[in-house]
């Protein structure tokens, strides 16, 4: 689940990321669609259109940081990561990004 984190509001559920082994979809979430005063997010212009995909979306694949850094093995090591998949790698490390800090990726 991607969330917008206003400072000064309560989090909104902006859409649904999902992975099903083989094709990645994001849809937005209701109440964000609703909400006149928000506008799409990169890459996912049109808020009724279902986005499918055989590869991680650049939105979200920019949260995922190089497997091959040392403090990244460390974690993938920690976590018992041997061959990490990019749903591994966005689950592990696709929190916040620099990039995007209003959104935040949580585990639905």
């Amino acid at each position: 689940m991607l969330l917008y984190v206003p400072q000064k509001e309560r989090h909104i559920t902006v859409g649904h990321l999902e992975f099903d082994g083989k094709t990645w979809t994001f849809r937005y979430d209701d109440e964000y669609k609703r909400r006149s005063d928000l506008r799409p997010i990169e890459g996912f212009d049109e808020l009724e259109k279902v986005y499918n995909s055989s590869v991680l979306f650049p939105f979200f694949a920019v949260r995922i940081p190089d497997p091959g850094r040392d403090d990244v093995k460390r974690r993938l090591e920690e976590d018992r990561v041997s061959h990490p998949e990019p749903a591994d790698l966005l689950r592990i490390f696709g929190r916040r990004v620099v990039s995007s800090p209003a959104f935040e990726l949580v585990p639905a």
